[in-house]
């Protein structure tokens, strides 16, 4: 059985224009969804990493800082890019509508041969975006290992320093008896 094909080019055209334009919608939804996506999780890990420091490993007892603040370069350039492409994606769309008033209203055929800086602006800082994000990911769980590894350490030598107590209070055995 064939497929229903139309045979009237205009027609077609209008179908094209119409998925299209539903391809479209599409991956601008997907994009802005990745650009919610980074925003959130860059200022959520750089809380968390500011926590971390502040909570569980103390910055004096902290090593590889310069790690740590090279996340949070990562994590704030990721953050600053990401805000920069939204204004450029502004750009773009504006001038695609003066394209289409071109194109559509004055039949302009050239325009359509001038290339959108704006847009492929937008796509590069939405990548670098990304890579700045996954840096600083990459940067801050390099920061946290290396520093649950040391604090783990320091709290096994201060178990085995003699002098030292880990508690006030002896533990209790299991059978309540001594």
């Amino acid at each position: 059985m064939e497929p229903n094909i139309p045979a009237d080019h205009e027609q077609n055209r209008r179908l094209y224009e119409s998925q299209s334009l539903k391809f479209q919608d599409g991956a601008d939804a997907a994009s802005q969804e990745f650009d919610r996506a980074i925003l959130t999780l860059s200022a959520g890990a750089l809380g968390l990493s500011l926590a971390f420091i502040k909570d569980i490993v103390p910055l004096n007892k902290a090593i590889h800082l310069l790690i740590l603040f090279g996340s949070w370069v990562f994590f704030v350039a990721s953050i600053l890019l990401m805000l920069v492409s939204f204004v450029a994606s502004q750009k773009a769309f504006r001038h695609s509508g003066k394209v289409a008033y071109e194109y559509y209203l004055k039949q302009n055929v050239e325009i359509l041969r001038q290339r959108i800086v704006s847009a492929l602006v937008t796509r590069y800082l939405t990548y670098a975006s990304g890579v700045c994000f996954f840096v600083a990911l990459i940067m801050t769980l390099a920061f946290t290992m290396v520093n649950v590894n040391n604090l783990s350490a320091i709290l096994q030598t201060a178990k085995t320093v003699p002098g030292v107590r880990m508690s006030e209070k002896p533990l209790p055995n299991s059978t309540g008896h001594d």
